[in-house]
């Protein structure tokens, strides 16, 4: 706006989506912030300063390995850390609520504090006692057929 000679005005706060409005700077490179404008003598233009909002992705494993917070810069997409672990169990995914009914898409952008809820879903093999790792455990024949699998037994033929 423009003032009058001698006339003095307190600035207001200036909005801008994802940011924080940090001040009025007399500068562009926002080192000299000004409180208010008074006895104008000649053109001045002010800079208002801004700081990007940063929101926390949060992570709710239901019983899985810990897994850290995340800052993510608003309009940013969260690089989402590695799957937790659950004895027993398989990781479906990540989702916007308890209740794992909004799957959480890795390309969304983050404008707000969220917290994601891990899915799992039991792991049949392991809960028999069959998981990948069991089956080089030199269980042989027996692990096998306990576990489901196809077997085909050769016999060798004597010869008459």
């Amino acid at each position: 706006g423009v003032l009058a000679e001698g006339e003095s005005l307190t600035l207001q706060a200036a909005s801008k989506e994802g940011y924080e409005f940090i001040g009025w700077f007399s500068d562009e490179t926002l080192t000299e912030k000004v409180e208010r404008v008074e006895n104008l003598t000649q053109d001045t233009e002010l800079y208002a300063g801004f700081a990007v909002l940063k929101f926390t992705v949060s992570f709710e494993t239901n019983g899985g390995s810990a897994v850290e917070d995340i800052t993510v810069e608003y309009g940013k997409t969260a690089t989402l850390p590695q799957f937790p672990a659950k004895e027993g169990y398989i990781f479906e995914g990540w989702y916007l609520d308890p209740a794992f009914e909004n799957v959480f898409q890795a390309q969304t952008a983050i404008t707000q504090n969220v917290t994601l809820y891990a899915k799992w879903s039991e792991d049949e093999k392991a809960k028999s006692g069959c998981s990948s790792s069991a089956a080089g455990t030199g269980a042989g024949l027996l692990f096998a057929l306990l576990c489901g699998a196809s077997v085909l037994l050769l016999t060798k033929k004597e010869k008459e």
